[in-house]
């Protein structure tokens, strides 16, 4: 038997400073950093690497025992539906998470306790009931895609918590962000729809036509056509 058969396995033996590097395929489990300043990253991408989990846990992936920003997450697709977050961010933790998709959970980013930190970049949250939940936190969101969710693409709870948007496509704009927290709408944000190649089956690279190229986790995958 493989002994890094899994994720998990490849967190568990490492030690702060390490990369863990993840081959192609779908790895049924949840994982959880432990306070690790690891790097996570997967070979070949989002499209070909996916984290499927399904039962109700804090997260697929969670980061709960304070982890900097030496802890990274790269290059996945988190899947598998779930009333459970894609990504559970404990309190006072500073993660970089990056080049992700995340579908068909709760809450694809849950900022769910106070005083983290976390840079989001090229991300792409579809088919969640919350894009991002932020309660006491402060994130920063750069080149990323937020549609299709069945709440709010972003919801930031009340005076402690902020987000600072650029360079992103939030489906409905700063007036479709809930909540009473501070949101920094910065420079470069559209409200165009993404144009993704085949969104009936989880295909969410983007028509040539797309104004969304750069932003998201997936590039070009189709000629350009019409809205979709």
């Amino acid at each position: 038997d493989n002994p890094f058969s899994t994720i998990q396995s490849g967190i568990d033996a490492s030690i702060s400073g390490d990369s863990v590097f993840v081959g192609p395929g779908t790895y049924n489990e949840s994982i959880d950093y432990n306070g690790k300043q690891i790097v996570v990253q997967s070979i070949d991408g989002p499209s070909n690497t996916n984290i499927n989990y399904t039962g109700w846990v804090s997260g697929t992936v969670v980061f709960n025992s304070q982890e900097g920003t030496g802890a990274v997450l790269d290059g996945f697709s988190i899947i598998g539906e779930s009333d459970g977050d894609g990504i559970y961010l404990g309190a006072n933790t500073g993660p970089v998470l990056k080049n992700l998709v995340i579908q068909d959970k709760g809450k694809a980013i849950n900022a769910g306790s106070s005083g983290s930190s976390v840079l989001i970049t090229n991300v792409t949250l579809v088919r969640n009931d919350y894009g991002i939940y932020n309660y006491l936190s402060s994130l920063t969101v750069t080149n990323s895609i937020i549609w299709y969710n069945n709440s709010v693409p972003i919801f930031v709870s009340n005076s402690g918590s902020d987000i600072d948007i650029s360079y992103s496509n939030i489906q409905g704009g700063e007036l479709n962000i809930g909540g009473s927290g501070q949101v920094i709408w910065g420079e470069g944000n559209i409200t165009d729809n993404p144009l993704f190649c085949d969104f009936d089956n989880n295909d969410y690279s983007l028509a040539e036509n797309s104004t969304s190229i750069g932003m998201g986790a997936l590039g070009v995958g189709c000629d350009p056509f019409g809205e979709y």
